[in-house]
């Protein structure tokens, strides 16, 4: 049988005593062995349900970038895109201003992604 014991001193005036008290622990200790064991067995399933939902979570977080990366997949492999002209006064107006003088003397990168297909589509 395992004891818990608590050891104090007390003095009145001129004499201490030392003061002894003992309990069974047994209980305690069976309690913390069960304990012991559920956390043991617990916590592979608990680190598996853990990863699951965490899984779960990002899949449905980063939904809406997949989405988007597959319409832009689609949009640069798709045909006949890249003919499509400015239809809009804005789209002309951007062209105008970002090539005023064609590529030779303008910015050609701005011209180059004035052309791309997708832009002109966020344009008309």
């Amino acid at each position: 049988m395992r004891q818990g014991i608590w050891v104090g001193q007390m003095s009145t005036g001129e004499n201490k005593y030392q003061i002894q008290l003992a309990a069974p622990m047994d209980d305690f200790y069976e309690a913390l062995d069960r304990f012991k064991w559920v956390v043991l067995l617990l916590s592979p399933l608990l680190v598996v349900l853990a990863s699951a939902g965490g899984y779960w979570l990002s899949r449905r977080a980063l939904a809406p970038v997949d989405q988007i990366t597959r319409a832009a997949q689609e949009l640069s492999h798709s045909t006949g895109l890249a003919d499509r002209p400015f239809r809009t006064r804005l789209g002309k107006a951007l062209r105008s201003r970002a090539c005023p003088l064609g590529t030779e003397r303008g910015n050609s990168s701005v011209c180059e992604a004035l052309s791309h297909p997708a832009i002109g589509s966020e344009l008309t």
